[in-house]
């Protein structure tokens, strides 16, 4: 119940009027770092280009995105059946599986690269269904799983390396204390130019408007990445504001990886919702 709360309150910050309003960046590493604005179109599930300041894409070329669905009946002792069959009740599992893929080019003005994702995710939960008038139908979502992929391949081979992400989420409600909510952070690494970037979603709390003032919201709610070298934050993704804040003295071809991660991030359409980065 709580994660559905989250879930509409977030939709609803979203919704209302704030396409001004940014994380609040922590200072000391605004000061180290260079925002790039996003600039894409809706929520990212459209196929028109993605620009990261000086980096942009072509147009993005999706696929056709799959759900398959299976459904079974759960088995129940006789007294239990007896008891929701004279209630009019079917208890059974349901089980959904949904893919996506999508491809685009991507550039720095120097080098061109081809990006080839591809998405999936996995849900099972319980379904409750009545025949009686005060209630048809409810579903409860009870385990998920996430993995989304992508690879970026040099059009000249001899001009750049083979650049990786992976990207994954679950979580599995027979393991969480009662009414504890299910924790939907994504991690992930990023594998460019010999080095080994990890990604975390981060639950943000203070945001900025347009005039630089912060204000705090009544909870935390995952709108931003942190990519890390080591210890250390290299970059974020401000998921809310649309901004790219890349450190200053990574390398040109680090940036660039990063730049290219992060275009393919927002153009998902599965996991494209709030809590899930």
């Amino acid at each position: 119940m709580k994660t559905c709360v989250l879930f509409v309150l977030a939709s609803f910050f979203l919704a209302c009027g704030t396409p001004n309003m940014q994380i609040a960046i922590p200072d000391r590493f605004k000061e180290q770092a260079i925002q790039y604005p996003v600039k894409i179109t809706g929520t990212g599930e459209g196929r028109k280009p993605v620009q990261v300041g000086p980096y942009s894409t072509s147009r993005i070329k999706r696929g056709l995105l799959t759900t398959r669905g299976r459904y079974n009946r759960n088995e129940q002792s006789l007294l239990q059946e007896n008891l929701l069959n004279l209630f009019q009740i079917e208890l059974g599992s349901l089980r959904s599986v949904q893919r996506d893929k999508f491809e685009f080019s991507f550039t720095d003005g120097k080098q061109t690269v081809q990006v080839l994702a591809q998405e999936q995710e996995i849900s099972e939960g319980a379904r409750f269904q009545s025949n009686t008038r005060w209630v048809s139908e409810v579903y409860r979502e009870q385990s998920f799983q996430y993995a989304f992929s992508a690879r970026f391949i040099p059009q000249n081979p001899n001009q750049g390396e083979l650049w990786s992400l992976v990207l994954y989420s679950n979580y599995d409600w027979s393991i969480q204390q009662p009414f504890r909510a299910a924790d939907f952070n994504e991690g992930g690494l990023l594998v460019a130019a010999g080095d080994t970037l990890t990604i975390k979603t981060v639950r943000v709390q203070r945001v900025m408007d347009k005039h630089g003032q912060e204000h705090a919201m009544p909870f935390a709610i995952p709108f931003a990445y942190e990519f890390r070298i080591g210890d250390e934050v290299c970059a974020i993704i401000d998921t809310w504001g649309k901004n790219l804040w890349l450190y200053k003295e990574l390398d040109e071809s680090t940036r660039s990886a990063i730049a290219a991660a992060t275009t393919a991030i927002l153009s998902r359409r599965i996991q494209n919702r709030v809590g899930a980065g």
